[in-house]
Order: C-alpha cells, then sequence, then structure tokens
C-alpha cells in the first residue's frame, strides 16, 4: 500500500481500533492485577508505607499507590513499545519524505528510549500524585470493589491516551520529550540529593549521590537515546537528499557522522559518572567537553558544507556559536560561575539543535520527491 493512498478517517479510523484494543487490553490487565493484590484484604490503603521507598510491588503490593505504580509501569512500557510510530507513515501530515525517512529509519532504538523514558516518567508522576493524595486524605481507605474499579479505569484511559498518542509520534515530539525527560531527572535529583550544595559545582555533581546519581544518569542516557534516534532518523532524511543530488556526499557524511557523535557522547555522560574512578571521570568530562565542542563547531561551520539551508539560518547559527563562546569568556573573567555557564551552554546548544533540525523538515516539506516517498 502507497503512504499516500490512505484517506484522513481511514488513517484515524486505524489509530482509533488500536488505541481501544490497547485499553482493552489494559483494563482486563487492571482487573487481573488488582484482583490479586487485593485477594486477602477488605479496606485498601491509598498508600503502604511499607512498600516505601522502595516501592516494593512484589512484596507489598497492597495499596492503592502500590497498584497504580505497577500498573503506570507495565502499560507505559508496553502500549509504547507496541504502539511506537506504528502509523506515522501514513501521517497525512508529514511530507513524503519525512514518511519515507521513518519507514526506513532505525525504529528499535526510539521504540526502546521512548518506551523506558516514558514508563519512568510516569512512574514518578503517578507515585507523586499517590503521595498527594494520601498525604490530603490520610488514613482513608477504598473497598476492594473500588479499587478493582479504579485500576480496571485508570489502565483503561492510560492505555488510551499512550497507544493515540505514540502511533503516529513526530520526530520533534520525541526530541521534546528527550528534554523534557532529561530536564525531569535533574530537578528531581536536585531535590532529593544527599548533597545539599550540589549546584555550587557543576550539574554533574548530581551523579556523585547514590539514588540522585541513579535519576540524573539514566536521565541523561534515556534522553540521549531518544535523541540518537532522532538523528538517525535525520540522518535517513539527509541520505534521501544526497541520493537526490540536492546535498554533496561531502556535506552529508560530515552530518552523519556529527549528529550520531552528539547523541553518543551524551550517552556517554550518563554511562561513565564523576567520582567512580579516574577512568570513569576521564571519559566522563571527554564526553561532555566533546559534544558541546562538536555543537558549537557545527554552529559556526554547518553551512559551508551543507549550503541547502537559507541564508537567514547562518546568521542565527553563527549568533548561537558566537553565545557560547561569550558565556565562556564571561566564565574566564569569573562574571559567571561554572553551573550557571554550564547551563547556559547547554540550553543554547540545544535550541540550536532544535532549530536545525527544524530547517531540514522546512527544507524536506518543499521538496516533491513523491517517488522516493512511496518507492
Amino acid at each position: 500500500m502507497q503512504t499516500n493512498s490512505l484517506s484522513m478517517a481511514a488513517w484515524q479510523a486505524r489509530r482509533l481500533k488500536f488505541s481501544l484494543r490497547c485499553a482493552l487490553g489494559a483494563m482486563l490487565g487492571g482487573l487481573a492485577f488488582s484482583l490479586i493484590a487485593t485477594h486477602q484484604l477488605n479496606r485498601v490503603p491509598i498508600l503502604s508505607l511499607d512498600a516505601l521507598p522502595r516501592f516494593d510491588l512484589v512484596q507489598n503490593p497492597n495499596s492503592l499507590s502500590s497498584i497504580v505504580g505497577f500498573l503506570t509501569l507495565a502499560i507505559s512500557a508496553i502500549v509504547v513499545a507496541l504502539g511506537f510510530r506504528r502509523l506515522t507513515h501514513y501521517d497525512l501530515t508529514a511530507s513524503p519524505l519525512e514518511r519515507r525517512a521513518a519507514t526506513i529509519g532505525k525504529e528499535w532504538i526510539g521504540r526502546f528510549a521512548v518506551s523506558l523514558t516514558v514508563s519512568l516518567m510516569l512512574f514518578g508522576i503517578s507515585l507523586a500524585a499517590m503521595l498527594l493524595w494520601a498525604r490530603l486524605f490520610e488514613g482513608s481507605a477504598f473497598t476492594r470493589l473500588g479499587v478493582i474499579v479504579l485500576a480496571m479505569g485508570y489502565g483503561g484511559a492510560l492505555a488510551f491516551g499512550l497507544a493515540y498518542w505514540s502511533v503516529t509520534l513526530k520526530t520533534r515530539q520525541m526530541f521534546t520529550l528527550a528534554i523534557a525527560f532529561m530536564l525531569y531527572g535533574v530537578v528531581v535529583a536536585g531535590l532529593i540529593s544527599a548533597d545539599r550544595e550540589w549546584w555550587q559545582r557543576s550539574l554533574s555533581a548530581l551523579g556523585h549521590d547514590s539514588v540522585a546519581g541513579l535519576i540524573f544518569n539514566l536521565s541523561v542516557i534515556g534522553g540521549g537515546l531518544i535523541l540518537l534516534a532522532v538523528a538517525i532518523e535525520e540522518v535517513e532524511m539527509l541520505a534521501l537528499l544526497q541520493a537526490a543530488g540536492i546535498l554533496k556526499r561531502r556535506g552529508f557524511t560530515v552530518l552523519r557522522f556529527s549528529l550520531i557523535a552528539i547523541c553518543v557522547l551524551m550517552i556517554g555522560i550518563g554511562l561513565f559518572p564523576t567520582r567512580v574512578s579516574v577512568l570513569s571521570n576521564v571519559m566522563h568530562n571527554l564526553a561532555a567537553h566533546s559534544m558541546v565542542g562538536v555543537i558549537i563547531l557545527l554552529m559556526f561551520t554547518v553551512t559551508a558544507f551543507a549550503p541547502i539551508f537559507p541564508r537567514h539560518f547562518k546568521h542565527v547559527s553563527l549568533g548561537f556559536g558566537v553565545a557560547c563562546v561569550g558565556f565562556v569568556a564571561l566564565y574566564g573573567l569569573r562574571l559567571l560561575d561554572f553551573l550557571t555557564m554550564e547551563v547556559l551552554i547547554i540550553s543554547t546548544c540545544g535550541a540550536w539543535l532544535f532549530y536545525f533540525k527544524m530547517q531540514i523538515e522546512a527544507y524536506a516539506c518543499r521538496l516533491p520527491v513523491v517517488g522516493l516517498a512511496n518507492s
């Protein structure tokens, strides 16, 4: 079936049908788990302190919070993995080139990364919500039937929403998810870190605490994996531009190496935390400095070997590069502390990457490459 042969109504019908199937499966799963978890209970508390802070769902599944936490993790991971970009190649709002790139991309990386990050984010949010609920209604409990009904309704609604969202994920949404997940990790790690003075050193200091460090490093690794999936699809799109004779081989090679290297280096930051060993310190700093260095270098040079971008992009990109160099200079003059410089440079690099991605997509949308899209 060709990409453009599916009508909008048929495309939405497929999306709705898959979402309803996921919701039904999640409701049955919520029914089964809640029956098992409450089989010895007549009254089920909102929160069981025995299940916290480790949230032991196997040994202590005897509270509504434990049931909600388990369902959030399981449903999020399974539904997103099954639905990940399932109907992207039918998305009539995307350009033919974008749909073609989505079809030939290495989807398994994005599938794993998005499934992992979404399940972890929603698990943390659900836990915080249950803690707040228990605080507001301290000492209250539900009947067993009430818990079963809540578990089925929550599971069905969660699965439907995630399925409906995940089947047509755009790379722009994936990019945003990666940034949100990393910010989520930084905020949570900063709030729970045993080192209350981490902010006086650097963001990497969040990786020193055992629990906060795990959250921080996982957020960087997960965000890096999602961005790697995005980069791979952008590379596939650039490869199609090269095949069409629009982008020269030299420019394609430099962009492919640079985009993949940035994401791999970002993952390396989380894989090699500081204060673990001398080797880990070296690898962490090498990954962080190299990642920022590659991005800043692209800001100044990308239009030289890839002259497919409009003129205004060159000036804006140079502005991003000058800003990063300026932040380093201000730090050298002791007008900025290291953490402030670090946050400003990372934010600027992230904004440039998003802007760069939008320029590629804007260019792709203008290309009449129906032959490539349907091949």
